[in-house]
């Protein structure tokens, strides 16, 4: 297997979520390799065209990911990486200028109501990637979309939800280039 490094230099990864499941791959010079397929948990009311904050649905589409964030010290990836602490949160409140925005209270001020404390998930945030849905922050149009660790329910509220190995693989291979393709 190449490094996450040398997958910036030969081709593009595509991460590809249908169902229940997760294939990932590289194409270089018209051949594909295969780096990992496996099981997903996606959100508890399925899928969505439209995506609406609160469903609980996962967006259907192609995204580019944004950046990568975990409790853990950063692994192998090419993403940005945001060791989290318990001064972050990713914001929901629609009303909030900071609407889809991961933010570090100590360094920005408090105008929401709302927004999830990314430190009190203690499996699923492990790691994560921002899959990049609503880059433009429209507000309420879903908010906190993430690739990220299994927790304990069967189901996430619009994420998609992989083993930690299975993470790990992904943010080996997932760089700022690739594509997350969300199909029912």
């Amino acid at each position: 297997m190449s490094t996450s490094s040398e997958n910036q230099k030969t081709g593009c990864t595509f991460l590809i979520v249908r169902k229940n499941k997760i294939l990932l791959f590289n194409i270089y010079r018209f051949k594909v390799k295969i780096l990992l397929k496996s099981k997903a948990i996606i959100g508890k009311n399925g899928f969505a065209y439209f995506k609406k904050e609160g469903d609980k649905k996962t967006p259907l589409g192609i995204f580019s990911p944004r950046f990568a964030f975990g409790l853990k010290e950063r692994p192998e990836t090419a993403l940005n990486y945001v060791k989290i602490t318990p001064d972050h949160y990713f914001v929901d409140d629609i009303k909030s200028r900071f609407y889809n925005k991961l933010i570090c209270v100590k360094k920005t001020p408090i105008d929401f109501s709302s927004a999830e404390h990314l430190f009190d998930f203690k499996s699923e945030y492990k790691y994560a990637i921002d899959i990049g849905y609503n880059k433009a922050c429209k507000k309420g149009r879903g908010s906190a979309i993430f690739l990220h660790c299994i927790g304990e329910k069967p189901y996430t509220a619009g994420c998609i939800a992989v083993k930690e190995k299975d993470m790990l693989i992904c943010l080996k291979y997932i760089n700022n280039k690739s594509k997350i393709i969300i199909i029912p």
